[in-house]
């Protein structure tokens, strides 16, 4: 005849650590993606500022050779 330990109910995982289990998975899956959506948000905004600065380097570029062109 086989013995059988009894169970310890504080080494079964109860409902709440089964549903506190799944919405930590569903909050790392939502954090997972908001991280990423705002990665590429940094690089679109900084992409954006580089490109807004290269327009107004080259303006400012092309108003200094009108000024020396015209002082000269």
């Amino acid at each position: 005849m086989k013995s059988y330990q009894p169970i310890n109910p504080d080494d079964q995982e109860s409902d709440e650590d089964n549903i506190f289990k799944e919405h930590l998975e569903l909050f790392c899956g939502n954090m997972e993606y908001h991280t990423d959506n705002f990665k590429t948000a940094c690089r679109d905004a900084r992409d954006e500022l580089v490109d807004k600065l290269r327009h107004k380097f080259k303006e400012l570029r092309e108003s200094l050779r009108h000024h020396i062109k015209r002082r000269g």
